[in-house]
């Protein structure tokens, strides 16, 4: 990924995916030379943990996990809203029901 363009600017990445994590992890290493540049990842989970990938044989995801807890991402996640909180009046069915799920304890309908 050629990242000149990002030098010196917030960037945020949307997602939770490979893409995603490739992505933050390329404008991290702009970091290293850029020091000026934040890199913010977004997520809709409350938990970005599920994204830490399958295990010992997850390279990219024990990358990820290592970059993440080394608070040189910003980690920006919904923690009020829907799949991660009460959900707001006009949510949609499955916000609801996941909210409703939610906070009974139960996994909720996984529309994060």
């Amino acid at each position: 990924m050629d990242c000149g363009h990002y030098v010196g600017k917030s960037v945020a990445v949307l997602g939770a995916g490979y893409s995603a994590m490739g992505t933050t992890l390329d404008l991290a290493k702009l970091r290293e030379t850029e020091p000026n540049t934040e890199t913010i990842w977004t997520l809709r989970s409350d938990n970005p943990e599920k994204s830490f990938g399958g295990g010992t044989n997850d390279k990219l995801g024990r990358l990820f996990a290592q970059l993440v807890r080394s608070v040189s991402v910003r980690v920006e996640k919904d923690s009020a809203g829907c799949c991660g909180g009460p959900a707001p009046a006009d949510a949609d069915p499955c916000c609801q029901q996941d909210a409703d799920a939610k906070a009974t304890g139960s996994k909720g309908c996984s529309c994060s």
